[in-house]
């Protein structure tokens, strides 16, 4: 399990009603991460960096049930897959690849050096790996999933990931 952030690590701001927007700043990736809940369920629309319990913060935010779905399997967007039940993913190689194996310390050393950090480096778990959750479903092009307010549709937009 993953440790609970430094109060400053994540930045949370609510955008619109029941939509968080939750930033992880101090790296030079600036992950973004957004929270979307409904009338009896969550999403959570990537997982971050998976420095720190997303899990966490997402249960300091909403106590529904929640699912995660991840716009490309980046470490940055998946890191903390693992600690969730439901996750969703496109339907590509890559995908079933992070999903099956997770991804390893030497894959991962570079984006944990000092140079990464726009703040000073805080504690991270040593070695620091994404764990596979291969628990994960997959989307296609056009499913869509409704919560609440939402219709989320699925697109296939590739662009720095050919996810």
């Amino acid at each position: 399990m993953l440790n609970k952030a430094p109060a400053d690590w994540f930045r949370v701001a609510e955008l619109a009603p029941g939509v968080w927007g939750i930033g992880e700043f101090g790296h030079y990736e600036e992950v973004l991460s957004f929270l979307l809940t409904g009338d009896d369920e969550a999403v959570l629309i990537d997982t971050g960096l998976g420095f720190f319990s997303m899990k966490a913060l997402v249960q300091e935010l909403t106590d529904l049930p929640c699912r995660v779905i991840n716009t490309h399997s980046h470490f940055d967007h998946i890191g903390s897959n693992a600690e969730f039940a439901e996750v969703a993913l496109f339907d590509h190689p890559l995908s079933h690849k992070y999903a099956h194996e997770g991804v390893g310390a030497d894959e991962l050393a570079y984006w944990i050096t000092p140079k990464q950090f726009t703040v000073p480096r805080p504690p991270l778990p040593e070695p620091y790996t994404i764990q596979p959750f291969p628990h994960a479903r997959y989307f296609q092009v056009g499913d869509t999933i409704n919560l609440a307010a939402y219709t989320l549709e699925i697109l296939h937009t590739p662009g720095h990931s050919e996810d």
